[in-house]
This record gives structure tokens, sequence and C-alpha cells, in this order.
């Protein structure tokens, strides 16, 4: 009896297991729902929510310093946004200065930004720019040898200006604070045409009467004021007026 025991339990665990013939309806039925899905997502993205997107594109373009191009009551499409348009050769080239004067960027030694207008203005902080002979440093070289690289053979106009806080001390002998400035500008601008190459016909000085500081008006201290002492160039096309 003991053996019979043994053979039928040893027969029991013998036998084959039972196959599973519906295991694939688990994977169909997880493919059906994978799909509905998907089409749920392609008919939800297709129904664009102008609203939305407004504000997103507005983001984007602020991230890149261009503002906004909408307007409050406007019935303009993001199809009509001129800013959505294909970019011209100067927006090209903000794109390829930009690139070049990354380095310069991340150290905080200048601000590069284009308008709506397609006007790109480049903010190179540096001392001193109101004493003596121009001479420039490592990285204002470094800035104007780029600008000179990406400006060959394009058709743009570059001017010039010069932020000095202390002109009022500095302009002694210059009839006013214009003059004062605009010589000084005058000696980047013949930098720029004898040491890298720059036409003096794409040159110009512009020159203001007083120092134009950064951020909130409320007069800053001398210190904050002399870090924001500048070299400002301004690259438009050419024949454009400001």
């Amino acid at each position: 009896m003991n053996g019979r025991s043994r053979f039928s339990r040893y027969k029991k665990t013998a036998e084959p297991l039972e196959e599973n013939r519906d295991r694939w309806l688990l994977t169909y039925a997880d493919m059906i729902t994978l799909l509905l899905g998907l089409f749920i997502i392609l008919y939800s993205i297709s129904q664009v929510d102008q609203n939305k997107l407004k504000q997103v594109a507005d983001l984007v373009r602020g991230g890149f310093g261009l503002g906004e191009s909408f307007f409050e009551g406007s019935n303009i499409t993001l199809e009509e946004d001129p800013l959505l348009q294909p970019r011209t050769q100067l927006y090209r080239f903000w794109e390829r200065i930009s690139y070049a004067l990354k380095k310069m960027k991340e150290k905080t030694k200048l601000f590069i930004g284009i308008n709506e207008t397609e006007e790109i203005r480049i903010q190179v902080f540096a001392p001193s720019l109101g004493e003596g002979d121009f001479h420039p440093d490592e990285d204002i070289d470094f800035t104007f040898k780029k600008v000179a690289e990406v400006a060959q053979g394009m058709d743009v106009d570059i001017t010039l200006r010069v932020q000095v806080p202390y002109a009022e001390q500095a302009g002694q002998g210059f009839r006013n604070i214009w003059e004062y400035n605009a010589h000084r500008a005058g000696l980047i601008a013949e930098t720029l045409a004898e040491k890298y190459g720059i036409s003096r016909e794409r040159l110009s000085v512009q020159a203001y009467h007083g120092f134009r500081k950064l951020g909130p008006e409320e007069g800053p201290s001398p210190e904050i004021k002399a870090s924001q002492e500048r070299i400002e160039i301004i690259i438009r096309k050419r024949g454009k007026e400001e």
C-alpha cells in the first residue's frame, strides 16, 4: 500500500501543467488601452489653446529679452505674430554673437540682447573708460575680436557709447559732457577700426549728457555706479535709424 501511495504521488507531480491559452488577451488589452491613451493625447494637443500657447511663447521671448508681441484686446494669431516668423540675417547674427560671447556672459562681464526691431545691444563692463588712452583689457579684447569676426561681411552699422559715472569730474577741458563722452567713445571706435579691422564707414559714436545707471532710479552708491561703468555697442541693419 505504501508503494502504491508513493507511486500515485509521483504520477500527480509528473503530469504536465495545462497551458493557459488565453494569456494573449492580457497583452492585447494592454495594447488597446495604450492606443486609446495615445489617441486621446493626440486629440487633446490638436486643440490649440491660444491663451496658454501665448503665455508659453511670451515666456520664451522674455528669456531672450524680446518682450511680448501680443497686446491686450488684439486679435492677432500665432501665425501672424512677427516674432514667430522666419528670422532675418540680423537675428542670426545675434544668435552667433551670443554663442561666441558665451564665456563673457557666464562671467557676468557682458549683457547682450535683441529687441523687437532687431537692434542688438551689447554692454561690456570695464573700468577706467574715462581715463587716459584707451587700452582694451583681456575681456574687452576677446569681445571686440568676436564682434569683428561675426560682423565681417555683414551689412550692419555699429554705434558706440560709453557710460562713465565720473564724467563730470574727468571731463575738464571739454565744453560739456556730450563732447567728453563722444571723445571717449571715439577712442574706442578708433581702436575697433585700427586693431580689429572694422570699417570706419560702419562705425559711429553717440554721447549722453549724463551717466545712465542700470536698475532702479534711486541713486545707487558710488561703488555700484563704478561697477556699472561700461561700453555699449549697438548693432543694427545698415542705414536703419535709431
